[in-house]
């Protein structure tokens, strides 16, 4: 008989047929593994557990600074939520939504990147069951405005929308035609930040787009389109001058609107704009269009703020429209940008007058810039050398010259546009006739 092997005693089969391999044990062995075990996994225990209680901890002390900073913040700036977060502004929160007169909110309309106009309010692409798509400019109620109260900010912001719903309405019932039209108005409920939020609209006709992007699309400088929209911008004018008695005080390419793929213009924006038995929000300030399209008389201080200069600046201006249209710049930028740096409106520190003479200079260049223009247009003698004229008078910087010269021989206010709405009908209708023949 073979010896057995050491230990033999301690062999078991683990169950029939299925005999383990593993090598023997001895007792002394499984003690001491069982020991380390249990050492091994009390450190692990310990160690998991100090793990948690500081992982706890950091947890605890990140709410505690959330809930510090949450407090702490809208304290420090009223706007910070805003500023961090954009969409949470109740302003740019309606798409989706139905509004109670039946218009359905559609998609949040980008800013233009080049535009100039401010940022009280966002646009988004509206439809109507019955009316079909429309435009709507929701109120921004956070939007700066340069007032140190908080309260001053909302209520000036609150008396620009009025003002104009008002307007645009008092407009719309007298079916300006080249004055866009108010659909509607109303206000949205918002759900924003776990509270309900207000939101002030205005609905209008939806249009194409503005003059600059209509030109963006054509190739070169179209002679009868120019003068087209020049008769429009005229008309729109004389509207607003006429039976509501406004004054736009805003005129610039942005805020000329085209329709019907750019054979329609009208004008809009109307916030801005100031009536002759109202003050309106921007009554007392002193350039109160935008700054880069403003007549040289508030540039310098010698605007007085009547309702016949505020006229005579929107004679200015659509100068200007005509400067951009032709030259390709707004007729103040380039009156400005032939000054001497020490004449430019933040330098100079003199009276009106004193810079004038400077201004007409400036002007005598402009001038000829316009008439280069036109040699570029092929336009008949016909219709560049009336049209030369209107530009010299409807954008000239001395707002006592400033218009048409029959209306200061006869008497006539010097802000009548009758002529040149006649004008520009006459050169437009000459310029398409002359296009068909050719």
């Amino acid at each position: 008989m073979s010896p057995k092997p050491p230990h033999a005693a301690l062999w078991r089969p683990s169950s029939a047929g299925n005999r383990s391999s593993d090598p023997p044990i001895r007792p002394e062995t499984a003690r001491s593994s069982r020991k380390t075990s249990r050492n091994t996994g009390a450190g692990i225990l310990r160690v998991l557990t100090r793990t948690r209680i500081v992982a706890t901890l950091i947890h605890v002390r990140s709410l505690f600074l959330a809930v510090l900073l949450g407090h702490l913040l809208p304290k420090l700036d009223p706007m910070s939520n805003s500023a961090s977060n954009p969409n949470a502004n109740p302003a740019r929160q309606l798409t989706g939504l139905t509004l109670p007169d039946g218009w359905d909110v559609g998609e949040l309309i980008p800013p233009v990147q080049s535009g100039t106009g401010g940022y009280h309010s966002f646009s988004y692409h509206v439809h109507h069951p019955d009316h079909g798509p429309a435009f709507l400019k929701a109120l921004n109620t956070e939007a700066e405005t340069g007032h140190a109260s908080h309260a001053d900010r909302i209520k000036f912001l609150f008396d620009l929308f009025i003002f104009e719903r008002d307007l645009l309405t008092e407009c719309t019932g007298y079916r300006l035609s080249r004055i866009t039209h108010l659909w509607s108005s109303g206000e949205a409920v918002v759900a924003s930040t776990g509270r309900r939020e207000i939101v002030p609209y205005l609905i209008l006709e939806l249009a194409d787009g503005d003059i600059r992007q209509h030109q963006d699309q054509l190739n070169g400088i179209d002679l009868q389109w120019n003068l087209l929209t020049l008769h429009h911008v005229t008309v729109g004018i004389q509207q607003l001058h006429g039976q509501p008695r406004v004054a736009h005080q805003d005129l610039k390419p942005s805020n000329v609107l085209t329709h019907g793929a750019g054979r329609q213009m009208k004008l809009g924006d109307l916030g801005r704009a100031e009536r002759i038995d109202s003050s309106g929000p921007n009554a007392t300030d002193p350039t109160p269009g935008d700054a880069t399209y403003a007549p040289p008389e508030q540039l310098y201080g010698a605007f007085d703020g009547t309702w016949d200069s505020r006229k005579i600046c929107d004679v200015y201006q659509i100068g200007g429209i005509m400067a951009h249209l032709f030259v390709g710049h707004g007729a103040t930028a380039l009156l400005l940008n032939r000054v001497p740096d020490e004449m430019k409106p933040l330098r100079f520190n003199g009276r009106f007058q004193d810079v004038l003479p400077q201004l007409q200079h400036a002007h005598s260049t402009i001038v000829h810039a316009f008439r280069d223009a036109l040699r570029h247009t092929t336009a008949p003698r016909t219709i560049a050398e009336p049209l030369m004229n209107a530009f010299v008078e409807l954008s000239n910087p001395d707002p006592s010259l400033r218009g048409h010269p029959y209306n200061h021989r006869s008497g006539l206010p010097q802000a009548d546009l009758q002529r040149y709405v006649s004008l520009f009908d006459r050169l437009e209708k000459t310029a398409r006739f002359t296009a068909v023949r050719n």
